[in-house]
């Protein structure tokens, strides 16, 4: 059985694209990346703090709230807020490394990361994010299979969300019906599940990847500090990257030059020749 953990961001309406991230691992190796993580963060904290009283949640690692004691109810600051910021971004250096350099228990059944970042142009863009997403994984777990590998299934879960209802909705009408991506989801056993990102390493390294594809695109690639060391770690086969797409006006018009722009027009190319 495959997880794929997702998280997102982007959803409020100023910004510039929708960003879904996420990392998929075989059941074996869930466990191990999560000990990964947290044998790191621990390693990193100073003597007398516990890593199961932090979060990695890059954003607020990066940028802790200091709290507003004023407010009512009073809101606390982050845990985060009292190191200080060369401490947190090498912490978060270390949660890079941790998922960006794992080495699965298995290669047979290799661990891939997910993504989908959709132009703000778009009115369905999270409905599109998803469907990229989900179409993406359900190939990855159908091309493992027919490489000789044994057939698995998957199962996705996802970062708490107002998503949840629509997104379930989504899921279950293509597992049943070809919508616009061709194919129906043949190999995600059930509609998506839902957890609290404080209660699983695994979504918080889903965060991680999603926060790197968001100081990318978001930012209008001026910051390329989180995902240099995630590119190769993103589903592909055959040289091709398969498992993140940039869906914008820009491509259409071949002028995109991003990784997974460039990956999507090569087959084309390929084929032509």
């Amino acid at each position: 059985m495959y997880l794929l953990y997702l998280d997102e961001s982007g959803a409020h309406g100023g910004s510039p694209a929708y960003v879904l991230g996420g990392i998929a691992v075989h059941e074996q190796d869930v466990y191990h990346v999560q000990q990964r993580l947290e044998t790191m963060l621990q390693a990193k904290l100073p003597d007398g703090f516990a890593a199961a009283d932090f979060e990695l949640h890059a954003q607020e690692i990066k940028s802790p709230k200091q709290g507003d004691p004023a407010a009512r109810p009073p809101k606390p600051p982050s845990p985060w807020f009292q190191f200080d910021y060369r401490f947190r971004i090498d912490l978060l250096r270390g949660a890079y490394s941790a998922i960006g350099g794992y080495s699965c228990v298995n290669t047979q059944y290799p661990c891939a990361f997910f993504g989908a970042v959709v132009d703000r142009h778009y009115s369905d863009r999270k409905r599109r994010a998803y469907e990229e997403v989900l179409h993406r994984f359900d190939e990855m777990l159908g091309r493992l299979s027919r490489d000789g590998g044994p057939h698995e299934r998957g199962i996705v879960i996802h970062d708490e969300s107002t998503v949840e209802k629509n997104l379930q909705a989504w899921t279950q009408r293509w597992r049943e019906v070809t919508d616009r991506i061709p194919g129906t989801l043949g190999h995600i056993v059930d509609v998506p599940f839902f957890a609290d990102s404080k209660s699983s390493r695994m979504i918080q390294a889903a965060d991680l990847v999603t926060f790197s594809l968001w100081r990318f695109y978001g930012l209008d690639r001026s910051d390329t500090t989180w995902i240099d060391g995630l590119w190769d770690r993103f589903d592909a086969s055959d040289g091709h990257m398969h498992g993140l797409v940039h869906v914008n006006p820009r491509f259409r018009a071949g002028k995109c030059g991003c990784r997974p722009c460039q990956a999507r027009i090569a087959p084309a190319i390929s084929a032509a020749d």
